[in-house]
């Protein structure tokens, strides 16, 4: 008896950690890419693991993620308190027309620089531009979220095809300028 009494004790205390660690983080971001203006969401939920759920104009997903807190010292003798949180993960989104990105690409660069992903990764916004939007584009996503002190938090949000691209590399964009995000 004794010692059901001491687990269910260790139990209650350990979801009292879990759940007093346990935050919802929701952010509200805007910007202008291709000179179209855009907005989407985004809500960490979670610890030290969790989910980022995305909403926005393309479309809705989840990401496995993962948060991490650090204080310090910024060598200035200011303390600095800092949250980084990332998620990653394969999803559904709607993207520019893969082949008609793949076609400008072809268009705007020589053989040489084709060959070249920093010259494709470089050139991709720009075709991004001219191209029509597709549905339900397979991709694979990397997110970053940092939020120093009680500013405003610095959102780095990558997009690549999930299938091979020019000479079976990598197409990914990248929100240029980053989004301008606030914390609700």
């Amino acid at each position: 008896m004794k010692n059901r009494f001491v687990f269910w004790s260790a139990f209650s205390l350990a979801l009292g950690a879990c759940s007093a660690t346990a935050e919802t983080l929701t952010l509200e971001c805007k910007g202008t890419e291709y000179d179209k203006d855009y907005a989407f969401t985004l809500t960490y939920e979670g610890g030290t693991s969790g989910t980022i759920h995305a909403d926005g104009h393309f479309g809705k997903f989840d990401l496995t993620a993962t948060r991490e807190e650090r204080t310090g010292d910024d060598g200035s003798g200011t303390v600095r308190h800092v949250v980084g949180i990332r998620g990653w993960g394969a999803a559904v989104a709607v993207m520019p027309d893969k082949a008609a990105m793949e076609a400008c690409l072809k268009a705007k660069l020589p053989p040489e620089q084709l060959a070249d992903p920093d010259m494709v990764y470089m050139s991709a916004n720009g075709c991004a531009a001219q191209v029509p939007t597709a549905p339900a584009v397979p991709i694979v996503t990397n997110l970053e979220i940092a939020i120093l002190d009680d500013a405003d938090p610095f959102v780095t949000f990558q997009r690549t095809y999930a299938e091979p691209s020019i000479g079976g590399g990598k197409l990914s964009l990248d929100y240029m300028p980053p989004p301008r995000c606030e914390l609700q």
